[in-house]
């Protein structure tokens, strides 16, 4: 004969039903960030890799005749011969993807951008991901110096870092009397961890000549 289920069969059947849809979402969850966290990474990782090879391949065609390279630990130009990426604005017109000589632009604030400028074309590409610090240097023959300017010519090479989520500042607490500065003192840089990405660029024909801008 048949038997029905008891109140406590119930119950214990119900619990395990419940136990099972929670480790379920919680398994869902899980897989949720890790394929977001991924899929940031590998777009972050793209934009790198993109930029490292605009970067080279703009320092390689660099010419100290019509502006060379300027740019400080933030941010770098390069006036060079032949277009890396076409930079065609709204009113850009087509010919000025034929010019002899162009300028790349690398520039770290708020967001990481990159600039390219031919004529009166101009296209500015804001990265997707987010770097927390990025550190540009240059070599002079003899040492690695924070700034560049055009009346130096070129540099021997070109040091690129960065920190993806990485900040050397002690964050302040807020609490319900105000901001607290957290008693941690700033990293000097000799402490800072190794960067994310480490890249340095050299062209294929660095010159001490100088010149003026097109």
């Amino acid at each position: 004969m048949n038997r029905a289920l008891t109140l406590m069969e119930m119950l214990v059947a119900l619990a395990l039903i419940l136990a099972l849809t929670v480790a379920v979402g919680s398994f869902a969850e899980t897989y949720r960030q890790g394929r977001d966290f991924a899929v940031s990474e590998a777009i972050r990782d793209r934009e790198v890799d993109a930029m490292f090879g605009r970067l080279a391949e703009a320092f390689s065609c660099a010419d100290a005749s019509i502006g060379g390279v300027s740019g400080g630990d933030r941010q770098v130009s390069i006036h060079h011969r032949g277009s890396v990426l076409p930079a065609m604005g709204p009113e850009s017109n087509p010919k000025d993807l034929l010019v002899d000589s162009v300028r790349y632009e690398a520039r770290f604030d708020e967001q990481f951008q990159e600039i390219f400028t031919a004529r009166s074309s101009n296209n500015t590409l804001t990265w997707r991901s987010t770097v927390s610090i990025v550190q540009l240097r240059y070599h002079d023959g003899s040492n690695w110096t924070d700034s560049w300017s055009v009346e130096q010519g070129l540099p021997l090479a070109i040091e690129c870092k960065l920190w993806y989520e990485f900040d050397p500042e002690p964050e302040a607490i807020e609490t319900a009397e105000g901001t607290i500065e957290a008693d941690v003192p700033t990293l000097e840089e000799s402490e800072w961890p190794r960067p994310d990405r480490h890249r340095i660029f050299a062209p294929v024909d660095p010159t001490t000549s100088t010149g003026s801008f097109p």
